[in-house]
């Protein structure tokens, strides 16, 4: 089966056939150590890596010594209906910015109306003791805040929006 795998916007084609993994071409020795539903123990060509993971409607939300990221999975079938239903409806995801795990609002590093690039910091999320920045997913404008500093929110909350330009 074929992946298309992205991580902070970096894409990467992943081929999984019986037990052989390939990565934009190149074989990758990847072994599942320990499966604990959300958790889980990978040996990656030699390295033992300690995965967490969320899963939502259309991404992941994977944690890796104490780094965050945002990733998402098509296969060719997904691809192909994203292509075939691209310009129905409203044209996109939005920006609607959910929190990926619970935790406290630290600091907001935007308001409403400032202008922001894809990737730019929004605001910091702490969770088990460790601080977050939580990006923009689009380039846009800051839309409607729903936290503020001391918020406590759960997982999938919105905290807030980004307009996209145009």
């Amino acid at each position: 089966m074929k992946y298309q795998v992205t991580v902070a916007g970096h894409s990467f084609e992943v081929v999984l056939s019986g037990e052989e993994v390939r990565v934009d071409g190149k074989a990758v020795v990847a072994r599942m150590l320990k499966d604990a539903g959300s958790a889980q123990v990978m040996l990656l060509d030699g390295r033992v890596i300690n995965l967490s993971f969320d899963r939502f409607e259309d991404h992941w939300v994977v944690r890796r010594s104490g780094d965050v990221a945002e990733v998402t999975v098509d296969t060719d079938r997904d691809r192909l209906l994203k292509r075939f239903s691209a310009g129905a409806g409203t044209g996109g995801r939005g920006g609607l910015v959910r929190a990926p795990m619970p935790g406290l609002v630290i600091r907001l590093l935007v308001a409403e109306g400032d202008p922001v690039e894809k990737g730019q910091g929004l605001l910091v999320l702490e969770a088990m003791k460790m601080e977050n920045e939580i990006k923009s997913p689009i380039t846009g404008m800051v839309g409607p805040l729903e936290a503020e500093p001391g918020s406590v929110v759960e997982k999938g909350a919105l905290l807030l929006e980004v307009i996209p330009e145009g």
